[in-house]
């Protein structure tokens, strides 16, 4: 089988005549989830670690145990949209008043604001935005040890909790090769769309619930397990110490896992560029 699952809100269907429900929609009406667990969860791996999967009705506890959960309320009836007004980069913060994100499997990359890339990739010797490919890229020869570490706000729940950060491990942000001699980033500007698209460049960096009875999305940071040496078309520098390390309340336990095919869409919307230079697609 191929194509998207759908695991955003019923109220996107675009089934004519008549919309039809999603799949947790049916799990829900025919009992496979219980009333009190109105969740999914989904945790994305690399290809260097186990893989991933999803859960539908229960938290894999494995991965949150000695962790609390960070829960943002959803802004929104179709997607899993929250708010996130900080973005730091280096450590150096990005206030971003209003700003909202959509986390979304059926999406590679991670697509931020035009200012926001600039900052990145200005943190990057050599990085140039190359129309051609499409997209921001950098020299191949770059030490990984000195890309940028980037965090990405998920914002606050009526229950007390405030905005937390959450990192997207520097060494994912070599994507794939491009031009020989470049690496083609994972994370590229949004374009014309108001929300942030959370892609699995940054997914894959947390353990994600999907919490529909509570209007919730809900996170843990993950440790990242890497190959040494990196993979060839990275060609100096290996990623060293803890992603989380100066975050507060996060276990520094590295998993053992592998990576899995691409995700499940959970929705999104707008146009923004893929590693072809091709307009990324849309899940619902």
């Amino acid at each position: 089988m191929d194509g998207l699952l759908g695991l955003a809100f019923g109220t996107l269907s675009g089934v004519k005549p008549k919309p039809v429900k999603t799949p947790v929609e049916n799990m829900i009406i025919q009992g496979d989830i219980k009333d009190d667990n109105r969740l999914f969860t989904c945790k994305l791996t690399r290809y260097t670690e186990a893989l991933g999967f999803y859960t539908f009705g229960y938290i894999d506890e494995s991965l949150t145990t000695g962790k609390q959960i960070h829960y943002s309320d959803i802004v929104s009836n179709k997607w899993w949209t929250y708010k996130s007004e900080t973005i730091t980069v280096d450590g150096e913060e990005i206030k971003l008043p209003g700003n909202v994100a959509i986390p979304d499997t059926g999406t590679t990359l991670c697509l931020l604001s035009d200012t926001v890339c600039k900052k990145i990739y200005s943190k990057i010797p050599g990085a140039k935005f190359d129309s051609r490919e499409g997209g921001w890229i950098f020299p191949a020869n770059v030490d990984v040890n000195t890309l940028p570490k980037v965090g990405l706000a998920v914002g606050k729940n009526g229950e007390g909790m405030g905005e937390k950060m959450f990192y997207i491990s520097p060494r994912d942000l070599a994507y794939a090769p491009a031009t020989p001699g470049w690496i083609f980033g994972g994370i590229q500007s949004k374009g014309s769309m108001p929300e942030d698209l959370l892609g699995d460049v940054f997914l894959k960096n947390l353990y994600c619930i999907f919490n529909a009875g509570k209007k919730q999305f809900g996170c843990v940071q993950r440790e990242p397990v890497f190959i040494t040496p990196p993979p060839s078309f990275l060609t100096k520098g290996v990623v060293k110490g803890s992603l989380t390390a100066d975050t507060e309340g996060d276990d520094d336990d590295e998993e053992e896992e592998e990576q899995t095919e691409e995700g499940e869409g959970d929705g999104s919307q707008g146009e923004a560029t893929q590693a072809d230079g091709s307009p990324a697609k849309a899940a619902s």
